[in-house]
């Protein structure tokens, strides 16, 4: 499965980044530098057109992308799943499930799985 993508419109043309790999500051700072606005604009302009900041979007995205594998993708080991969605560790992914859902990786395999 490919990385999560973020599609930005700069200049009027569509452009695709990868949300994965680095830190969501560094793509924050890309992104605004392809839009030609300062991060804190960018920022602003951006929670204003998705209804959320970035962070929160690039988050969602590797969720989204970490529960389809998990779904559809019952042998791949949590690590690959991380990696895959841009995580740096399985403990993140283990983190974000939490956080956001309420329960680990593993169980979320076992209760959508295929």
């Amino acid at each position: 499965m490919p990385h999560p993508t973020v599609l930005i419109l700069a200049s009027g043309r569509g452009e695709r980044f990868t949300a994965s790999g680095g830190t969501v500051h560094k793509l924050k700072a890309l992104l605004a530098g392809k839009a030609a606005m300062s991060e804190r604009n960018f920022r602003r302009i951006f929670q204003q057109e998705a209804g959320c900041p970035p962070s929160v979007f690039v988050e969602n995205a590797r969720l989204e992308g970490a529960k389809q594998l998990l779904e559809t993708r019952g042998d791949l080991p949590l690590k690959t799943v991380a990696a895959k969605v841009g995580l740096g560790s399985e403990q993140a992914l283990r983190h974000l499930f939490q956080k956001r859902l309420g329960i680990t990786p593993v169980a979320y395999r076992e209760r959508f799985g295929d």
